[in-house]
């Protein structure tokens, strides 16, 4: 074999490497994200304030989502946005009080 031949069979074991590599990294990164997104969503299922909260943050910010885009923690009795990462940008609170003023009258109302 000349050495074009060994070279092009060696580039073909790397590419190949790389791209299992990649597809590995992406599941597990996946699977990590997934993870997250469920115990947002135990714990959203725990505490009323938090998911009123997130509702009224998917009003605003409807591709936000719960401990990968932002964090809730609740500080002095009072839920609080922690961190935001999200593309949106960060609600303002007189905006998030408005809506969770609406939420609360429609549960309320029964709607």
């Amino acid at each position: 074999m000349d050495s074009l031949t060994v070279a092009g069979i060696i580039f073909s074991l790397v590419a190949i490497g790389l791209a299992f590599y990649s597809m590995w990294y992406n599941q597990n990164m996946t699977q990590k994200r997934l993870r997250k997104i469920a115990r947002a969503t135990l714990a959203l299922q725990a505490n009323s304030d938090e998911k009123a909260l997130c509702q009224a943050i998917k009003e605003i910010a409807p591709h936000a989502c719960p401990l990968l885009d932002y964090t809730l923690e609740n500080k002095d009795g009072k839920t609080v946005i922690t961190n935001w990462s999200a593309k949106d940008a960060k609600p303002r609170k007189e905006v998030l009080r408005k809506i969770l003023e609406d939420i609360k009258q429609a549960e309320k109302s029964g709607l």
